[in-house]
């Protein structure tokens, strides 16, 4: 299978920047759907982000990932890999 990666940064209210990078099929190039991905994951967080915004998400190419991050696309649609700042 072949995904599309999308490198995104949120700023955090304690000031740090998260990285992380939404992952989805090569398919899925709607920008609203992505960042809703990426809105779902911070919701999950155990501290406070800024909004995240389609400025501060984008295409950054197209590879072939582990099994592991194509079955969590094929189980709910994508994947995030948590890069920097992404917990507490």
């Amino acid at each position: 299978m072949k995904i599309s990666i999308w490198d995104t940064q949120v700023n955090r209210e304690d000031g740090l920047i998260m990285y992380f990078e939404i992952v989805v099929p090569m398919n899925i190039t709607n920008e609203k759907t992505i960042c809703a991905y990426g809105k779902e994951y911070l919701k999950k967080k155990v501290f406070r982000t800024n909004e995240m915004s389609s400025s501060k998400c984008s295409f950054c190419q197209i590879e072939s990932r582990s099994s592991h991050i194509i079955g969590q696309i094929h189980s709910v649609g994508y994947s995030i890999v948590e890069i920097e700042n992404c917990n507490a």
